[in-house]
């Protein structure tokens, strides 16, 4: 009997832990949201042994096949291709438990002031083109409003933007 149940336990360790294998190689994940999802997985298979989650915590993170510092970069990249600004990078990052001074750090090294200023530049400029398209007899003043409003919605600073517009 004792048999039968290290045997159940060896084979729900070895779903859960394939199951996190699988979920890694679909995407990039971070470690909270490793963790959450193999938490999920273990609350479905029953497994109530919360050292077997540790552990394949603990070896995934060891062999770096999770790694919060790998998603940081390629949630980053994500966001830059989106246009998104540093505001708006950091308020999405929420959500998948990355540490603040860890995006602050990849942020500060990819996504620098030159960088926010071309991207705010072209914003800017497509936005000109869109709403001129829509509106030919509006004033310069509801325009530059219009385009600040959709440029701090967009994640960057206030300052930033009166220094483009």
């Amino acid at each position: 009997m004792v048999k039968e149940i290290e045997k159940k336990s060896d084979n729900q360790y070895q779903k859960l832990r394939d199951y996190g294998l699988t979920s890694l190689g679909k995407r990039e994940l971070s470690v909270a949201m490793l963790r959450k999802k193999l938490e999920v997985k273990a609350a479905k298979l029953n497994l109530e042994n919360s050292e077997d989650l540790a552990v394949i915590m603990a070896e995934f993170i060891e062999k770096s096949w999770v790694s919060d510092d790998r998603f940081a970069e390629s949630f980053l990249r994500d966001q830059i291709m989106k246009q998104n600004g540093p505001i708006k990078i950091r308020f999405n990052s929420l959500k998948y438990g990355l540490d603040r001074d860890l995006l602050d750090e990849k942020i500060e090294a990819f996504y620098g002031e030159d960088l926010q200023r071309e991207v705010l530049a072209d914003l800017a400029e497509e936005r000109t083109q869109r709403i001129r398209v829509r509106n030919k007899k509006i004033s310069d003043f509801e325009l530059r409003s219009k385009l600040t409003a959709y440029l701090a919605g967009k994640g960057f600073s206030y300052d930033l933007i009166q220094q483009i517009l």
